[in-house]
Formats: structure tokens, sequence, C-alpha cells
């Protein structure tokens, strides 16, 4: 099976390792998962950058955590839900990567966005 590295966010909680899961619902946006293999993952750094900061703005549930970001080589193809054998991965980040100029200037455009998007929509919720 093909693999490569993937960027994942990582937090702790009571002692234990969560990783940031994307429902794709927009009740329950976000969610932490206790398996790797479940969690939301990217080979981009920029998406990664921007996932952070849309958790920032639409998760106070989860956005007070602290989340690393750290790399796992993973199986391309993600693991079946219904599966009961789940990996252990060794974290292969050794530094961090800083964001190229046109890179730092896309996140600020997209946190500019999501800035707008959540506020319109406490102000919508606070009308009804």
């Amino acid at each position: 099976m093909k693999k490569d590295n993937f960027y994942l966010l990582k937090c702790s909680e009571n002692g234990k390792d969560w990783y940031l899961q994307d429902l794709f619902n927009e009740i329950y946006r976000f969610s932490l998962s206790a398996i790797p293999d479940f969690a939301w993952r990217t080979t981009n750094f920029l998406s990664l950058q921007k996932k952070m900061i849309e958790v920032k703005y639409s998760c106070p549930r989860i956005r007070n955590h602290y989340f690393e970001t750290v790399i796992y080589e993973m199986d391309v193809e993600q693991t079946s839900w219904a599966s009961q054998e789940f990996k252990k991965y060794e974290n292969k980040a050794t530094k961090s990567r800083n964001l190229t100029d046109s890179e730092k200037t896309e996140v600020g455009e997209y946190e500019l966005e999501l800035r707008k998007k959540y506020a319109d929509k406490q102000e919508k919720m606070g009308n009804s």
C-alpha cells in the first residue's frame, strides 16, 4: 500500500493524545479522535495553517486546545471506520517549516474571510 507523510494536529487532554477530526458538518464541524487514522490530515502545509485558523473561528469547544503539528507516515488510503486494527505512528517532524511570503498573504486573506463569515453568522444568530 502506498504511503506518504501527513500533517496532523494533535493535542493532549487529561494525559491522553487527541487528534483533530473534521466532520464536514455545519453544526458539529470539528471533533477530537484518539485514533490518528480517523484524524483530519493533509500533505499540504498551507492547508494545515488554514485548518488551524478555521478551528480558531468555528469551534468554541476545541479552539482553546494547544495543537501540536505532527508528521506521520501513513497509508495514502484512509482507514475504514469499520476497521478495528489501529497503528501506532512515530512523529517525523524534526523542525518547523515557515510559510513563504505568498503563503503568509494567502493565510492572512483566509483568516479575514473566516473572521467575516463567523462574525456575520454570530450577528444573524443574535438577530433571530
